[in-house]
């Protein structure tokens, strides 16, 4: 876990640095870090059952991981033009997110007490979250 937590760190400071670049290069991407988004994130939160928050990171790494392996293991997709730097970017993204794949998960389900709960309301997303 410990690793997990200082990869995460490392992570979100290149992302910053990442969408610093990009905010530069002229991308519209400065609400997704602005008081205002961040400010509502934390009010719907406060709203929500404790293990939502966690279900959908659990939801959105297994997401992430399977974009890595599709951008990892496509000649296709490696074949695509572009900088250097930017390949560089995404691949060891992609290798990091593999890296802890499954880790939100797992603690999800420590937290949930495991998995039979969301077999049994499959046909209700969500009700597993409560």
């Amino acid at each position: 876990m410990a690793g997990f937590i200082g990869q995460e760190s490392v992570h979100g400071q290149q992302h910053r640095l990442l969408n610093e670049k990009l905010i530069d290069m002229g991308y519209p991407i400065a609400w997704w870090d602005s008081k205002k988004f961040n400010d509502w994130v934390k009010r719907l939160e406060e709203r929500l059952p404790a293990r939502l928050p966690l279900a959908v990171t659990a939801a959105a790494e297994h997401f992430t991981a399977v974009l890595a392996e599709r951008t990892l293991g496509e000649e296709e997709i490696q074949a695509i033009p572009g900088e250097l730097q930017v390949w560089n970017v995404l691949n060891w993204h992609a290798v990091e997110e593999l890296e802890h794949k499954s880790v939100a998960f797992d603690v999800f389900r420590t937290v949930a007490g495991g998995t039979e709960r969301m077999r049994r309301s499959g046909e209700r997303p969500g009700e597993w979250c409560k």
